[in-house]
């Protein structure tokens, strides 16, 4: 008996569960962007997160590099942080149900579908993976 069934049982045969499963072998061609989605994640997660302000102060700094880092180090968290954009803007865009099924699976938010959680989010992925790869991420 599979887990579905198992489920339906003790929900008293009722359809309508709460997905919380999420199949990461999905062979769509867009596997790559799930690190994207994951520093995305990462980024969320900051304990300072404060939407809607800059990142950065425009001011000039000489003497090196932000935060003791080298020049390779802050390279990647500019692609970072810019990969970070493009898929908050993505996410925007997508239909609420898609960018759910995002935060559903990357954040662990809980967000109720009538169905299982991967067709949507496998749609999300493969517009965030689109976007990505027209700015020039892969």
């Amino acid at each position: 008996m599979n887990w579905f069934k198992i489920l339906q049982r003790l929900a008293g045969g009722g359809l309508d569960l709460v997905s919380l499963c999420y199949h990461p072998r999905m062979d769509d061609g867009f596997e790559w962007v799930e690190r994207w989605l994951d520093v995305w994640c990462r980024d969320m997660r900051q304990p300072d997160l404060q939407l809607g302000s800059p990142r950065k102060s425009p001011v000039f700094a000489s003497g090196g590099y932000g935060e003791n880092r080298n020049l390779a180090e802050d390279w990647e968290a500019e692609g970072e942080a810019r990969a970070v954009d493009v898929v908050n803007a993505t996410l925007r865009d997508l239909p609420e149900v898609e960018s759910a099924a995002v935060f559903h699976v990357k954040l662990k938010s809980l967000f109720r579908f009538q169905g299982p959680v991967d067709p949507p989010y496998r749609n999300a992925r493969m517009k965030c993976g689109v976007r990505l790869r027209a700015e020039s991420f892969s």
